[in-house]
Parts: C-alpha cells; structure tokens; sequence
C-alpha cells in the first residue's frame, strides 16, 4: 500500500503516505494504516460508519479500493419512561434510542391488557406507541420496553402509562335565581384524574 485518504477522512487517495497516523473524520479516533495493509483505530469516541480509501502500486499500475470501519456502540433508550393517553381519542409518543447499528425496539405485554394501543418499531433506533385507549379504561399500565443491536447487553426500560379519562361536565347547562334569596348550583364532572374547574368572569 501507498497511499489513503478521501471519504470520512476528506479529501483524495493521496493526502497520506502509508505509515502515518491521522484524525479519522468525526470518529474522535486515530487511524493508522500501514505498508502491508494492517491498520489500527485508536480510541474512537463517536459511534457509526466510517471510510477511507487506499492504494497499492506494483510498478506498473495503480489500484484504489474503500474499507469500512464500523465503530459500534452498545444500546440504549434515551426518551422518557412514561406519558399519559386520554382514553377515546388519539394519543402517540416516541420511543428514541442510541447506539450503532440502529438498536430495534420491542416491548413487553401490558399489565394489566389494555386494547387500542400499539407499539411499532420504526426500523430507525426509534418506535411509537400510540392508539386510542377505549372510554372507561383510565389506569395506570406498565410494561417493558427493549432496544437490541448485539453490542453488548440488552437496554430495557420499565415504563408507565397512564390513561386519564377524558374530561366530561355532567351537570345541567342552565340554571335559576331569584333576586334577594341566596342560591346555590353544584357542578359536576367526570374524568381522571380529578378535574379543577375555573370560571369565566361573569
């Protein structure tokens, strides 16, 4: 080998004579690719994909050809370990994660069951759990949530959610007073958890 360079390390083939240790791009690490072929990364700090291309010569021509260096990083789940649906309308959160390769997301069954929610991998490090949980189910659900990419153990994260009823007002639109006797009006809700009422300025 001659020379390399180009791809994740900028520029072309021929910025670096073989013997030499550079900065490999954005890894963070030290790339040193010698004479006979043999090279060494040394402690590259950021996960990913990484290229470079080099040359060999025999006196008579030239060849080029790429490596890739795949800088791998064990899983882990990065977004929050709970939300809160509202039961009969459509709620959706996003499951996010690092690591390299891009981890895939599965999860646990629910305890206790809970119909109208699902929970898709997107194939991307990332998943959502949505659905519209039916009236009359607010709750509080649990499961397990799992990011695997075969680096290292397994990232798990216990996760709550809560399903709160949606907010509903019971009680008569219309009421009755008469001047100069005190009079008095209940209103009523339902929902989970329980609501606050604020009125409006007369």
């Amino acid at each position: 080998m001659t020379f390399f360079g180009g791809n994740s390390l900028g520029g072309v083939v021929t910025d670096h004579a073989a013997g030499t240790s550079v900065a490999f791009g954005t890894s963070g690490g030290t790339l040193t690719v010698n004479a006979d072929g043999s090279l060494g990364l040394t402690a590259p700090t950021t996960a990913g994909e990484y290229t470079f291309l080099y040359r060999i010569a025999n006196g008579v021509s030239t060849s080029d050809a790429m490596v890739t260096i795949d800088v791998n990083q064990a899983a882990a789940i990065t977004s929050a370990a709970s939300t809160t649906f509202i039961d009969g309308q459509a709620n959706s959160f996003g499951v996010t994660t690092t690591g390299f390769p891009s981890p895939s997301l599965s999860i646990g069954a629910i305890t206790p069951a809970l119909a109208g929610v699902s929970f898709v991998d997107n194939g991307n490090g990332t998943a959502t759990l949505s659905g519209s949980p039916a009236l009359g189910t607010a709750g509080t659900y649990t499961f397990t949530i799992t990011a695997h990419n075969g680096i290292g153990a397994d990232a798990t994260q216990n996760f709550t959610l809560q399903v709160s009823e949606k907010p509903v007002i019971t009680s008569a639109a219309t009421t009755t007073f008469t001047v100069g006797t005190l009079g008095t009006f209940s209103v009523t809700t339902t929902g989970s958890p329980t609501l606050s009422i604020n009125p409006s300025p007369l």
